[in-house]
């Protein structure tokens, strides 16, 4: 009869000698089933070292996580020593990975011989790039049979582990291992993951393996708990983490390819062999559609890289990450290596990813969604590869946050206990995984610690995503969900409260947040949000104007205005819509994209030589996948009052493109511009802003407000919200009055985070020391 996990297979764990369990991996009996995994459970100390071991911490500290990796640097040697009764096994690892751990080289340890990687399928990138390190066609790893070992000293007196990060996938228990003698059900990943750590050369030679399924008792509360709490010493203290990525499934045998060979060349040369052309594409451009983007993507969005647990199981431990998908293996530097080159080339990889899904499938979604972009994936999975923990730095907090935030947790409390372990002691003091609490009080206890730790108001605020039905106070973030806007850390970046310093306190309920700072303004007039677009080359501009609040249709009623001329509004929108941001190229881009009037397009005949003039000057701008959102928003909102101006006229009509002729030819769809202009064709710089723009719009809107600042807003926001600049806060921050008055004093729900031109570097922080604002208190519920 299969058994479930049930509590005979577990004794109690003695935490007073930091005690854990481990599996052992056994080889098949000889009357077992070949096709099925053999492991025991045992348990051990954490605190049973080796005599030699002992000496060599004595002045060292156990939590580093460098500990572990010195002592392979000075103990690893090629001549393993000969048996010894009472001397530990020495473990046996392929020397590849410790030359990936140690790129400058180890006296003990020779230069990773030539041939260990197995050549690779894919082409080999053009001469004449030169190989770091050594010569040959680089691969991802493929047979451990075959791999160079190199042997260390077990640390422990019992041997010596290495912990396992996967992804449960599913809890459903469909899969057979024989634990203890007896078959037990486990998720099918938990099997296939055990399957493929049986084949390390490790295994063979004594190493144990944590695995949280095997090793807690997932039906025991308050082991959970302590558990949860020892992660960061497990994953810490492990030998090495071994990532079990999943099988090979859509080409991940070719993604891992490509990502080992991107990540083991000089790319100094690059510029030499882009300018080498063979007819109209250098061999650069050539070499990069013959790789296999797609398969690569498809490896990125693995389940595995959205986990929540993973991100403190990879900072914890960077000591020698073994990356197992199906039968390759990655390293961590080839990763993170891999992975900034694909930042670096995102525009040409995300073009040849489009052109794929166009041939596969020409009415895919994929086609025109901003997120369908390998920048998200590549930026993702550089951060969790390269993240290192426990955090001391602010910024490296923010991080672990944000990746937090991002991740997929089953359990929402799991959302703070998960990433514990990479937190200051300073925040997580005082704070023990408890299940039996709720989510909003494990929220807010969490952010009652870390308000002692930020020294800005916008640390917590920048987090801050409005949900009017949610039952946790504004001002705490609510984890659950991700944060759908962008540009958050270049906004934090902003000084519009100054110099000023961040002054809060906590009411006694724990509920109220009190702050320092003043309202300034009250919006009037907002745009339609993203999600309230219409259809795609929809004209509403042509039609009468919309009786709608959120596209309202410019009228001559002299509004104020902070910004003067309609050349000077124009300068304040495109850094609007922009957020100003420090990566914009020319002054002149956003702006200068024609405005499309598809009613009359789908009219003119399809061989007109205007037209196929215009679609010649748009055709950077409207190959993008960052073009349909923006223009959808465009032209929802053509009659949106930016300050007595529709939104429309601010660009430039289609018909005054005019493409530059040796000869003169008569215009066949209407007259050519008077000036005799030629406009230069929109070209990279302007794709480029266009995606800023498109970045800042997700989850926002514009609006203006009663006194004439113009700014972008949360798309929660609404006419009668204000503006205000909080102490310590380096953004303005939309604000609603509370519907519950106790009576006693006025209090304000956060909308969320905005930007103001004019206001961003302390411009009204100035004026309110000169007594044009008066600073007071701001109760935050």
């Amino acid at each position: 009869m299969l058994e479930g996990r049930t509590m005979s297979f577990y004794r109690p764990l003695n935490h007073h000698e930091n005690e854990i369990r481990v599996v052992n991996i056994l080889d098949t009996p000889a009357d077992g089933d070949e096709t099925r995994v053999h492991c025991s459970l045992e348990h051990v100390s954490l605190n049973e070292f080796t005599t030699l071991y002992q000496d060599f911490v004595t002045n060292r500290s156990l939590s580093d996580p460098n500990t572990t990796k010195d002592w392979i640097y000075q103990t690893g040697t090629l001549d393993p020593a000969p048996f010894e009764v009472g001397r530990p096994q020495e473990l046996s690892i392929p020397l590849w990975r410790l030359a990936e751990d140690y790129p400058d080289g180890n006296p003990h340890i020779p230069t990773l011989a030539a041939g260990t990687f197995p050549p690779s399928n894919l082409s080999p990138i053009p001469t004449p790039l030169k190989l770091v390190g050594d010569e040959g066609e680089p691969s991802a790893i493929e047979s451990p049979n075959t791999q160079q070992i190199f042997s260390a000293l077990p640390r422990f007196t019992w041997g010596d582990f290495e912990a396992i990060s996967y992804c449960w996938e599913s809890e459903e228990r469909e899969r057979i291992i024989v634990l203890d003698n007896q078959e037990i059900l486990v998720p099918k990943n938990l099997e296939a993951a055990l399957q493929a750590t049986r084949d390390l050369p490790e295994r063979n030679h004594g190493m144990k393996f944590w695995v949280d399924f095997l090793c807690i008792n997932q039906d025991d509360t308050q082991e959970k708990n302590y558990q949860v709490k020892l992660m960061q010493s497990i994953f810490t203290k492990a030998f090495a983490i071994i990532v079990w990525l999943g099988p090979e499934i859509d080409d991940s045998e070719q993604a891992i390819d490509l990502l080992a060979l991107v990540a083991s060349y000089d790319w100094d040369d690059e510029k030499y062999w882009k300018q080498e052309r063979t007819s109209s594409s250098s061999l650069f451009d050539l070499w990069f559609k013959e790789m296999p983007w797609t398969a690569l993507y498809s490896f990125l969005s693995r389940n595995y890289w959205q986990r929540l647990w993973i991100i403190q199981e990879l900072a914890l431990n960077h000591n020698m990450t073994l990356f197992l998908c199906g039968k390759r293996q990655l390293s961590r530097s080839m990763l993170w290596k891999a992975c900034a080159f694909c930042m670096g080339h995102e525009g040409k990889i995300d073009h040849v990813l489009l052109s794929d899904i166009r041939a596969r499938d020409p009415s895919s979604v994929l086609i025109h969604c901003p997120n369908h972009t390998v920048w998200h994936k590549v930026y993702h999975v550089h951060k969790l590869v390269m993240i290192r923990g426990p955090t001391t730095e602010t910024g490296d907090m923010e991080r672990v946050l944000d990746l937090g935030r991002k991740a997929i947790a089953k359990d929402p409390r799991d959302k703070v206990y998960g990433i514990l372990g990479i937190l200051p002691e300073s925040i997580t003091d005082g704070i023990s995984p408890n299940y039996t609490l709720s989510y909003e009080q494990v929220y807010l206890e969490f952010m009652e610690k870390a308000m002692s730790r930020f020294d800005s108001l916008d640390a917590i605020l920048a987090w801050c995503h409005f949900n009017p039905s949610s039952l946790i106070p504004s001002w705490v973030p609510d984890w659950r969900a991700p944060f759908p806007r962008n540009h958050i850390q270049w906004l934090r970046k902003r000084r519009a409260a100054g110099d000023s310093k961040a002054e809060g306190s906590l009411s006694a309920d724990k509920k109220t947040l009190h702050c320092r700072g003043f309202v300034f303004d009250i919006i009037t007039n907002i745009s339609a949000a993203p999600a309230e677009n219409i259809p795609f080359e929809t004209d509403l501009s042509l039609k009468s104007p919309t009786s709608s609040s959120q596209t309202p249709s410019a009228k001559s009623t002299d509004l104020p205005n902070r910004y003067g001329s309609k050349d000077l509004i124009a300068a304040a929108l495109r850094r609007t819509l922009i957020h100003n941001h420090p990566k914009q190229n020319s002054p002149k881009t956003i702006l200068n994209i024609y405005w499309l009037e598809y009613d009359t397009l789908r009219s003119v005949p399809k061989d007109s030589k205007q037209l196929a003039d215009l679609h010649h000057g748009m055709k950077t701008i409207t190959s993008s996948n960052h073009w349909r959102p923006f223009d959808q928003f465009r032209q929802t909102n053509a009659n949106f009052s930016v300050l007595d101006h529709t939104f429309r006229s601010f660009f430039p009509d289609m018909r005054t493109y005019m493409r530059p002729m040796l000869f003169w030819k008569p215009p066949d769809l209407w007259p050519y511009p008077e000036d005799e202009y030629y406009p230069d064709s929109l070209g990279d710089d302007d794709a480029y802003d266009m995606k800023l723009c498109e970045l800042s719009l997700h989850g926002r809107r514009l609006f203006t407000t009663k006194t004439g600042w113009l700014g972008m807003a949360p798309e929660m926001a609404k006419a009668g919200d204000v503006v205000a600049i909080l102490c310590g806060c380096n953004f303005p921050v939309v604000l609603r009055k509370s519907d519950h008055e106790d009576g006693k004093e006025e209090t304000w729900k956060v909308v969320g985070e905005c930007f103001i031109d004019g206001v961003m570097e302390g411009q009204l922080m100035d004026a309110a020391e000169k007594g044009e604002y008066a600073i007071g208190d701001v109760v935050l519920c």
